[in-house]
């Protein structure tokens, strides 16, 4: 081969080798080879590319050693190091020796990222990361996620037993919430009755323990001071307690029973009625009765004046009789009516039918016979009401029946 030729080849073999590798080297045998590679092994002249090879980086024998979640790599013969980035390891702090330290993954300080830092969890949490959500909170145990906050769903009463579920709080106390269930806790000198805090030391309804509720009497309100109940009178009532008739407000002024006073009864009389006025016992005799010598007398034997008879009417159907205003005369027995100062039986007086002055007698009725003969026959008062049609004749002018022909006609002819 010519010496051209020889030029040839050499030229060409320095062109591929800086296609290949980017830097050259002295080998270790002090040989010069392509840029990028060396000779690293007995028999191989020229074949290590110490350019990129982790076991031979730079020059012979530099290994690039591998380090936690990453790789040893040589780049331009220069060692570094790969992370696993598909499993999340990044080298965040730059430090040799700790290898790909960091997983953005789930680290919440570097979350998808080196430097990304999530924020400050709330109380009872600690940050969190992942691929998918990115930066989130993992509450403590014992404690659930509500929003973005962590929380005992047993002991919080505006998330009791689940996130949102508020316990109502009652006047006088606070809502609480104990194993995930509502409850109330009164305020000092309050107590739970039905739902509600009482004040059981003043409550009427609640008065001295719960549901115990104060009765009062007629005229009064109830009260309750010290856990005791009470009642309180209206206005002009007095307050009396216990006694036969208990405990009540009376008005002194007219009640028999407290006439002035608590217990202070009203003496009672026959024929008469015990009476309270202005806290003064007096007797209100009944209808046909004077007061005498404080009892109630038959009017007729004390009218006018206690011991003045009143004299027997000389009236027939007729009883003597004292008014009001203590003067004597005559009551009609009942039945009878008092018309024109005599008794009269309404109810068949022909002449006072039904009442004083209705006259059954006029006009008078023609046509009317008894026995066949032609009468002057009037119209009867019969049960209070003149009739409108001529007596019954019976052929009988002896018969002693009221509406016979004889007795209502011939005899008044």
């Amino acid at each position: 081969m010519g010496g051209r030729h020889m030029q040839l080849l050499g030229a060409i073999w320095v062109t591929v080798v800086v296609a290949i590798c980017a830097f050259s080297y002295k080998t270790d045998a002090h040989e010069y080879c392509r840029p990028g590679f060396a000779t690293c092994h007995k028999g191989r002249l020229c074949k290590t590319q110490v350019s990129c090879d982790p076991q031979n980086c730079g020059k012979c024998g530099v290994r690039c050693p591998d380090a936690a979640h990453g790789q040893g790599k040589c780049e331009k013969g220069r060692c570094s190091l790969e992370c696993q980035w598909r499993h999340g390891w990044r080298d965040c702090d730059s430090k040799k020796g700790n290898g790909c330290e960091t997983n953005v993954d789930t680290n919440p300080k570097h979350c998808g990222e080196c430097g990304k830092v999530c924020p400050d969890p709330p109380a009872h949490a600690i940050a969190t990361c992942s691929r998918r959500d990115g930066c989130g909170i993992q509450c403590d145990a014992g404690f659930s996620k509500c929003g973005t906050q962590c929380l005992n769903l047993k002991t919080d009463a505006a998330n009791c037993g689940t996130c949102g579920k508020v316990c109502p709080a009652p006047a006088n106390g606070i809502a609480n919430c104990s194993g995930g269930t509502c409850g109330v806790r009164c305020d000092d000198g309050f107590r739970l009755c039905g739902g509600e805090c009482r004040n059981v030391d003043s409550d009427a309804s609640n008065c001295g323990f719960c549901n115990n509720a104060c009765l009062a009497p007629a005229n009064a309100t109830v009260t309750c001071s010290g856990g005791t109940c009470g009642f309180q009178c209206g206005t002009l009532m007095g307050k009396c307690s216990g006694g036969p008739l208990g405990d009540r407000c009376s008005n002194f002024r007219e009640d028999v029973n407290d006439c002035g006073d608590c217990d202070r009864t009203c003496p009672t009389t026959d024929n008469g009625t015990a009476k309270c006025s202005s806290e003064v016992c007096s007797v209100e005799c009944n209808a046909g009765f004077r007061q005498c010598n404080g009892e109630c007398m038959d009017a007729v034997n004390n009218c006018g004046g206690c011991g003045i008879q009143c004299p027997t009417p000389t009236q027939a159907h007729a009883v003597a009789h004292c008014t009001e205003e203590g003067t004597c005369g005559f009551q009609c027995a009942p039945g009878f009516l008092n018309c024109n100062g005599e008794c009269v039986d309404v109810s068949s007086d022909d002449f006072n039918c039904g009442d004083c002055g209705i006259n059954c007698a006029f006009p008078l009725m023609q046509g009317c016979f008894c026995l066949n003969i032609p009468t002057r026959c009037r119209r009867a008062c019969i049960h209070g009401a003149c009739s409108t049609g001529c007596p019954i004749d019976d052929g009988d002018e002896f018969s002693t029946d009221p509406m016979a022909c004889a007795n209502r006609c011939e005899m008044r002819k």
